[in-house]
């Protein structure tokens, strides 16, 4: 009964920005991170032979970087960003591929959805959780499935924006003036104990 639970909150920076043409001649993916729970090697055997580019933000492994010549992936490396580079990936991509198979929270979820853009993430918790009605739920270990998720959310027009209203609202839920507010009020509640 004493227990609170406060999530992470979504930083100012993180706007809705309406998506832009993509100056490519393909769409644009955002990948976070590449580290062993990210599942970047099955995210780039799933997007062999789809038309799109894959940015991601991190320090992609010799091995992986050879998978995605494999794979004939067309991607851009970025990494050492400061937090307005990072929105500004954000703002430039199509979807967010978050099919991390474990997680502590899943903070990036939150910004796609905040900023505005379609989110792909595993159906695992804690992501199921974060992203709420927000996600495109699929299992992280299926390359085919994935595959399949990809390619719907570039080229279903109606289904990626009711993604992106649907998180717009799920934002709402964790943004920091909220989280803060959460916060004071247990400040306040505990104010309020005399002590023993």
């Amino acid at each position: 009964s004493k227990l609170r639970i406060i999530p992470n909150g979504i930083s100012n920076e993180f706007t809705y920005q309406a998506p832009e043409k993509n100056k490519r001649n393909s769409r644009n993916l955002l990948q976070i991170g590449t580290g062993p729970n990210k599942n970047l090697e099955r995210i780039i055997a799933a997007l062999n032979g789809l038309q799109c580019h894959l940015t991601i933000i991190g320090n992609p492994s010799e091995s992986q970087i050879q998978l995605l010549h494999l794979h004939h992936v067309q991607y851009t490396i970025k990494s050492g960003l400061d937090r307005n580079q990072i929105v500004d990936e954000y703002r430039a991509c199509d979807a967010l591929l978050f099919l991390s198979t474990y997680e502590g929270f899943g903070l990036p979820i939150l910004e796609a959805n905040a900023v505005g853009r379609a989110v792909i993430t595993s159906n695992i918790e804690p992501m199921l959780e974060v992203a709420g009605p927000s996600g495109f739920f699929i299992d992280p270990n299926d390359i085919e499935q994935i595959r399949a998720a990809i390619a719907r959310v570039l080229n279903d027009t109606a289904f990626r924006q009711e993604l992106v209203v649907s998180g717009l609202k799920n934002a709402s839920k964790y943004h920091i003036r909220n989280v803060g507010l959460a916060h004071e009020a247990i400040y306040r509640e505990l104010a309020l104990v005399k002590p023993r």
